[in-house]
């Protein structure tokens, strides 16, 4: 992969990553459970898709090794976060801010193991 496709893969990758979390966001946050329904499934699950499509790009074109801690760690995290999303977005009851809490923590040290890299 060129060089120059490295800008359009941080952004694909990080507006991914915005899409993902306002998805997440309003899922967790949203009184209408309609509302809740689209922001998972047409705002987090395609914002988790580019995400994750973009870093494993990303790693190929850095030539880090696919099973580095970092990025394992870092998928278990988002998955778990992407995998509370829907469950919560799939019936009323299932809105919870303890949730989305610990969804939001998370995210953000999924955020932090891809930005920092630390083993």
């Amino acid at each position: 992969m060129s060089a120059e496709m490295l800008p359009l893969l941080k952004f694909v990758k990080y507006a991914g990553l915005l899409l993902f979390a306002a998805g997440a966001a309003v899922t967790f946050l949203g009184r209408e459970q309609r509302l809740r329904q689209r922001a998972a499934y047409f705002g987090a699950a395609p914002g988790y898709m580019a995400t994750w499509g973009g870093g494993m790009l990303m790693v190929g074109a850095y030539g880090h090794a696919l099973f580095s801690g970092w990025i394992v760690v870092s998928f278990l995290l988002i998955t778990a976060v992407v995998n509370a999303v829907m469950w919560s977005a799939a019936r009323a009851e299932r809105r919870s801010p303890g949730l989305g809490l610990v969804s939001l923590v998370a995210m953000v040290a999924s955020v932090g193991l891809m930005v920092f890299r630390p083993f």
